[in-house]
């Protein structure tokens, strides 16, 4: 069965889209323990956990648009 290029496009963009939106978080997390100072590292899930309870959930999701556009452009 062929999909034909338009399907193929489009369901590659909503794989994409559904992939960086459930592994974004993680990546903020990743960022906020590169940031750390070596004197005061933090594990992943402490890290994660200071993110939700100062600035609150929607802050694992900052950025998340214009990440989602780049992978939603890319051929």
């Amino acid at each position: 069965m062929e999909l034909g290029p338009m399907r193929t496009l489009l369901y590659g963009a909503i794989v994409g889209t559904c992939a960086e939106a459930s592994t974004y978080p993680f990546e903020v997390v990743r960022r906020q323990l590169q940031m750390q100072v070596q004197a005061i590292k933090l594990s992943a899930l402490t890290t994660c956990t200071k993110i939700v309870e100062q600035r609150g959930i929607p802050a694992l999701y900052a950025g998340l648009v214009p990440s989602l556009l780049q992978v939603i452009s890319q051929p």
